[in-house]
């Protein structure tokens, strides 16, 4: 199987950069099944190795996030993707569209290479040609939810709503509920559709799928943020009042500062529509469960103001106003 120094994981496995975690299982069991221990014993402790780093989350990220050779796509493809990843550092966004572009062309297989397109594409704003991308994965990986989450996204910025939501709700059932990022975007799509009632029954029918308390938290976060845009501020609270409960149980001193800064977002939103009760309703709660922060706290529907202790820069964007 060869004799690197230092393996390349992803090459030891004969799996792409972009494999999930069923991927990497399948890989490995196979690979043992070609050489076992008892016949192949170097052969196996390098796959053995690889399948270790890989199938842990964190040791993958440590893996992934130190210097990549990209030698399992072979010498060729390596060497451009090691050139795209410089003028992505170099921040050369027209260059790297270009390179992912001329990879693409010559390797229309190659994950890596369209899902780095895909995003390029979408920093650029150029949506339709992003989706193009994301359609050609979700061929090339039909089981991968993330695919159908990106081509979600992109429907809903060239406004095809209906193809948004069917997109993302592909990508919830493929999950099966191992992340809560594919339910929120789409308790978001409908929140934005001003389908709140629906947005509200997805969150109700997420939070029994998780059995751990942050993505249940991001949920009951994103229902208070849709009840106070509907007016159901007594509903919200009773929320806020379980959420409470449970965040006093984990003993976390970081929570209450999360919870109360997600918070002080949704009251803001209230703050922009005018809506001051609602507002300082929701930032005293902020300071109910985190009262040593120094801005989340209610503010006063007017405050007078010495004009002449405001920087000058402030001045005159004031004297340019109408009373």
């Amino acid at each position: 199987m060869g004799d690197d120094k230092a393996q390349n994981h992803y090459a030891v496995l004969r799996i792409e950069r972009t494999a999930d975690e069923r991927a990497i299982k399948k890989a490995y069991f196979g690979l043992v099944r070609e050489f076992p221990p008892d016949t192949h014993p170097e052969d196996f402790k390098k796959i053995r190795e690889a399948y270790e780093v890989l199938s842990d989350t964190a040791a993958r990220a440590r893996y992934d996030a130190a210097d990549k050779d990209y030698l399992e796509y072979g010498p060729e493809v390596a060497a451009q993707l090691r050139d795209i990843e410089r003028l992505g550092k170099e921040g050369n966004n027209e260059a790297l569209l270009d390179a992912y572009q001329r990879l693409v062309a010559a390797e229309p297989d190659l994950v890596i290479a369209r899902e780095g397109l895909g995003h390029a594409l979408v920093r650029a704003a150029k949506y339709d040609l992003a989706l193009d991308q994301w359609r050609a994965l979700c061929k090339l990986a039909p089981d991968k939810p993330q695919y159908f989450l990106f081509r979600g996204v992109a429907h809903h910025r060239l406004e095809q709503s209906d193809k948004a939501e069917k997109a993302l709700r592909r990508a919830v059932d493929l999950d099966g509920g191992k992340s809560v990022v594919f339910r929120l975007n789409l308790v978001d799509l409908l929140a934005a559709l001003k389908r709140n009632r629906e947005a509200l029954e997805e969150i109700e029918a997420g939070i029994p799928t998780f059995s751990e308390f942050e993505p249940v938290m991001a949920l009951e976060l994103r229902k208070v943020d849709i009840l106070c845009t509907i007016g159901n501020a007594v509903a919200a609270n009773e929320v806020l009042d379980r959420l409470f409960r449970r965040m006093a149980d984990k003993h976390d001193a970081e929570l209450p500062k999360f919870v109360s800064s997600q918070i002080a977002g949704t009251a803001a939103k209230m703050f922009s529509q005018h809506r001051l009760d609602d507002a300082n309703g929701l930032l005293e709660r902020c300071h109910e469960i985190h009262p040593d922060s120094p801005v989340h706290h209610p503010f006063p529907e007017r405050a007078l103001v010495d004009a002449r202790a405001l920087p000058p820069h402030a001045q005159a964007w004031l004297r340019q106003l109408k009373p």
